[in-house]
């Protein structure tokens, strides 16, 4: 247990299968076959442990056979002396098994928040400690067939990449120790504070690619051509974190987040393909998406006046600023024939103040 665990789940049932009240039609009419096999390890075991270094990694995989009792493509014959019948060739019988069972796969491995914890000799934080920084990756993959699908693949990365700098900075009082200020009359001047440096530096990047692939099955009889279609996405965000207590009531806050996204070539991923984004990989990348936000908030020393004890009072600034890029549009070609991105409407500014 302290090195990971294993899970392992199955079902099956065949048709007729259901509960004592349902009718005849409400009883199952496949037979079903699902597993379920998943783990989870600390691999950071086996890296000595004064290291202080934690890799947890998930992986699973999981396959559902369902084979129906009456065959899809004749819905009056059942499948099972179809399959069987020693009068048809084995290949067409094979065949058939394939195109008429619903088939479901998926499988994953995941390792998230991979870093190295500081050791227990260790009292303060630095801006360049590799503990500051921490690392994340995913893949899963989902794979499915049927009669009216030929196939449904779709494969899913995902990438992190997070560094955070959260110190506590000393808060410095130049005048708390000067006797003449003691007097609750001078408290205003005596409780003046401020800090060096922010109490936290952030930013981080995350990479996320899908790539699916579908293709309709031809139940026609007919000759049909029926091509297959891809769906891309590949997308990069970039966050910032900036926080900085200037004084114990004075703070000021930032963040930004920054989209973009990376223009992957048309079609199916080929070799081509792969050599095309490996040498145009910068030259595809396009900003999409830009948002700030800063606040500053002041808490007044009011109740630090003798007279106003019981008041306080406070004030804030915020500022927000959002830029989105104007959708792209493929309508012109080069010489050669390459398609041309072009901006066909503007960009959106906004921003606002309170």
């Amino acid at each position: 247990a302290d090195f990971g665990n294993v899970s392992l789940s199955g079902n099956m049932y065949t048709p007729g299968f259901g509960s004592i009240e349902n009718k005849v039609n409400e009883r199952k009419k496949e037979t079903l076959k699902q597993y379920d096999i998943s783990s989870t390890l600390e691999l950071g075991k086996f890296i000595p442990q004064d290291y202080n270094v934690h890799i947890p990694m998930y992986v699973g995989y999981s396959e559902i056979f369902v084979t129906p009792q009456f065959n899809p493509l004749d819905p009056d014959l059942p499948l099972a002396p179809m399959l069987k019948d020693p009068e048809v060739s084995k290949r067409i019988r094979d065949s058939l098994r394939f195109i008429t069972q619903d088939y479901t796969r998926r499988k994953s491995i995941n390792f998230t928040n991979v870093k190295k914890d500081k050791g227990k000799d260790s009292k303060k934080s630095h801006i360049y400690d590799i503990e500051n920084w921490s690392a994340t990756y995913s893949y899963s993959e989902f794979y499915k067939r049927n009669t009216m699908i030929e196939f449904n693949h779709l494969k899913d990365y995902h990438g992190g990449l997070m560094y955070t700098y959260a110190p506590q900075p000393k808060n410095i009082k130049p005048f708390d120790k000067i006797k003449f200020l003691q007097p609750k009359y001078f408290q205003l001047i005596k409780d003046i504070n401020f800090y060096l440096y922010p109490n936290k530096i952030g930013f981080s990047t995350n990479v996320d690619r899908e790539y699916t692939t579908n293709k309709t099955r031809n139940t026609t009889g007919g000759e049909v051509l029926i091509l297959p279609t891809y769906n891309k996405r590949f997308n990069m965000t970039r966050n910032y974190d900036f926080n900085f207590d200037i004084t114990k009531g004075l703070k000021l806050s930032f963040n930004a987040m920054n989209q973009e996204r990376i223009l992957e070539p048309d079609g199916a991923v080929t070799d081509a393909t792969i050599d095309t984004m490996k040498r145009e990989l910068f030259d595809r990348i396009k900003k999409t998406q830009y948002n700030q936000q800063t606040n500053l908030t002041y808490t007044i020393p009011i109740n630090k006046l003798p007279m106003l004890d019981f008041a306080t009072a406070n004030v804030g600034y915020g500022a927000t600023y959002n830029w989105t890029h104007s959708p792209l549009f493929d309508t012109q070609k080069d010489k050669e024939g390459n398609v041309i991105h072009k901006d066909t409407l503007g960009n959106i500014i906004t921003n606002s103040r309170s």
